[in-house]
């Protein structure tokens, strides 16, 4: 296995067979199909926030990049429990090669995917596209960290959750018997986040269980480091990797709530 292989082994494990659609937790949702720029096709679900006092418009719209493996339809109970706590909007996409979204995934791909669905969640008429906070989980706190660079003051927010600092980190963690020489050499330094999120220009919240295991806390501090201003750390005591939006309890949720408040005050500012 040569370093890109192993790469991928470790970044993509998607699955196309869906788990559990919206509607079996009660919630409304839309079906979306869009294109990337290279023309890759690409499946999303838009869920409304379905506030009773106010129009879908006037709520905070979560844009939902997700982890290694699965699809969307393994995040249903978490987009759910963001819409309900935050009275938002979240909107779920695959990656390409993921769930009913074409092509293979590549670190580019996901990139190109990420905007797409940004720009697909942009027109929708239920949504205020000043007021779209990216949300990534794992490897998709990786990505949406690479489309905050890219959307720059477009981005009204950026929440990192479960994350790390560089592909090479993960690497090294996960396979720790590797020699340094191959590391080095072999293996492609993709995501390398921590080169860039100095140069987000949103407002940056980075949450990370304190018993991770798969990723430790300690990759989520040194993201929390290379970060500029205004940026909040949030460790969830109890959570592990997949569970922190269940661990983290009214805590967590006051966290986010407090955030999407700062966000919307920071936006008056500048």
């Amino acid at each position: 296995m040569d370093g890109t292989q192993l790469i991928n082994s470790l970044f993509f494990r998607p699955e196309r067979g869906f788990f559990i659609t919206p509607d079996q937790l009660g919630l409304a949702y839309v079906d979306m199909v869009f294109r990337a720029r290279d023309g890759t096709g690409l499946h999303g679900r838009f869920v409304p926030s379905g506030t009773s006092d106010r129009s879908s418009r006037d709520a905070v719209t979560i844009l939902f990049m997700h982890g290694v493996a699965g699809n969307i339809s393994h995040r249903v109970e978490n987009a759910a429990a963001l819409r309900a706590n935050l009275e938002a909007n979240v909107f779920l996409f695959d990656y390409r090669g993921y769930g009913r979204s074409g092509g293979e995934p590549t670190e580019e791909g996901t990139y190109m995917d990420a905007e797409a669905a940004f720009e697909t969640v942009c027109r929708r008429q239920e949504v205020d596209p000043e007021r779209i906070i990216l949300f990534g989980h794992s490897l998709g706190g990786a990505v949406a960290i690479e489309l905050a660079v890219r959307l720059g003051r477009r981005v009204h927010g950026l929440i990192v959750e479960s994350s790390f600092a560089s592909g090479r980190e993960v690497t090294r963690f996960l396979v720790p018997v590797m020699p340094p020489r191959m590391l080095g050499n072999a293996i492609p330094d993709l995501y390398n986040s921590q080169a860039k999120v100095g140069r987000v220009e949103a407002p940056l919240l980075i949450t990370h269980g304190e018993e991770d295991s798969l990723l430790p806390l300690a990759m989520g501090e040194a993201l929390y480091q290379a970060a500029r201003e205004p940026k909040f750390f949030f460790p969830v005591p109890g959570a592990a990797h997949h569970d922190v939006y269940q661990a983290g309890g009214p805590a967590y949720y006051e966290q986010l709530a407090s955030f999407v408040d700062y966000c919307d005050s920071h936006t008056l500012e500048r």
